[in-house]
């Protein structure tokens, strides 16, 4: 269980608890001791919400590790923000101190007696009645922990959903341009990591090649029965190819690695420019010279609105998933847009990777019409 990345990230978190918990009720002796005076010295009385916080939001925690950071963060900044409350309830009982090292050591002194709100409340306070007042500070301070219990919130409950919002917020402008809008505002829902071989009746490759500063691309598609949903599955993106003879060893190399981890591929479908007809009939030859049963077909092009109509629909409709280690695809599916001078042209520029797109509508083209029957 524990080579699962999941349950590791849980073991890990669980532990961490432990020790936190025990280092802050067990007074212990020599270099325990010390950490546990040192937490309850800066945290103060506050100094259990250090593992009741974190204990909360692993267990709320809906989210997946990348968060695990932005969480740990917070919590830290809420639990300094508790302790400055703390302290500005109680400000004009620090007051007579000639020396402020002398206030310090003394709120130290009471925080390990669980007396006090702890260094950092102080530091933290004194910094916002300087900058603001006492009766200011106090009102700053509990806007600051409700915006962070917020925000906490929306990270471990809502996180796409607001993300989603503020996409469009400050992209309205390029969002209307965008090609595919229900994919660019929230293409975490639509990402896979895991595959079942026997979901598919059929796997298709589809090859666009490469020209001048172009990169060649390889995709792999799988159609799920009844031709309910398409599954992008690999994606292989070649750059600075020197000659056909290693442009037909990259695929094969990408064959390879596909049928060894679906165990079948039924269709290649490839593009039939002039370039593209020679290529392919050698890359052809060369799969017969290696006894790979694979026909590489040309691939129906249709019109590219169709094309893209076509995946539009699928997005629309729940139906398109994407391996979420197809990185190049994804990003190409979130910033291809139309083009502001020629209405429902796609721009084509270089600023976005139109290759691995139309690698993927080659490899799933030819089945528009029984995908459009669902």
């Amino acid at each position: 269980m524990l080579k699962d990345k999941k349950y590791f990230h849980q073991f890990i978190n669980i532990c961490l608890i432990v020790l936190l918990s025990s280092l802050i009720l067990i007074p212990g002796e020599n270099f325990w001791k010390f950490a546990h005076n040192f937490i309850w010295g800066f945290f103060g009385s506050c100094t259990y919400l250090i593992f009741c916080i974190v204990f909360i939001l692993d267990i709320n925690n809906k989210n997946k590790k990348k968060y695990y950071k932005t969480h740990l963060i917070l919590i830290f900044i809420e639990i300094i923000l508790f302790c400055s409350i703390a302290y500005l309830f109680e400000y004009k009982s620090f007051e007579n101190f000639d020396k402020y090292v002398n206030k310090i050591a003394y709120s130290y002194e009471l925080g390990i007696v669980k007396k006090s709100c702890g260094v950092f409340g102080i530091l933290l306070g004194d910094f916002l009645v300087w900058a603001f007042g006492l009766t200011a500070a106090i009102i700053t301070n509990i806007l600051l922990l409700i915006t962070g219990f917020i925000y906490i919130y929306i990270i471990n409950l809502n996180f796409s959903k607001i993300k989603s919002f503020f996409y469009k917020l400050v992209n309205l402008k390029n969002h209307k341009r965008l090609i595919y809008k229900n994919f660019s505002v929230n293409p975490d829902k639509f990402l896979i990591q895991r595959f079942q071989n026997n979901k598919y009746i059929l796997l298709s490759i589809g090859i666009d090649y490469g020209a001048d500063k172009s990169k060649t691309c390889f995709i792999c598609v799988g159609i799920t029965k009844y031709f309910k949903e398409v599954h992008v599955l690999e994606e292989n993106l070649i750059s600075e190819i020197q000659s056909p003879k290693e442009l037909y060893e990259k695929f094969i190399d990408f064959y390879s690695y596909v049928y060894r981890k679906y165990q079948t591929i039924n269709f290649c479908f490839a593009d039939y420019g002039a370039l593209g007809q020679v290529l392919t009939k050698g890359l052809q030859e060369k799969l017969k010279s290696k006894n790979i049963n694979l026909n590489v077909e040309k691939c129906s092009k249709g019109r590219i609105i169709s094309r893209i109509n076509l995946v539009n629909r699928l997005i629309y409709e729940k139906r398109f998933k994407v391996n979420s280690n197809c990185k190049e695809l994804i990003s190409a599916l979130c910033d291809a847009s139309w083009n502001k001078k020629y209405p429902n042209k796609r721009l084509d520029n270089g600023t976005t990777n139109i290759d691995v797109i139309d690698a993927m509508e080659y490899a799933l083209y030819n089945f528009a019409d029984k995908l459009d029957e669902n």
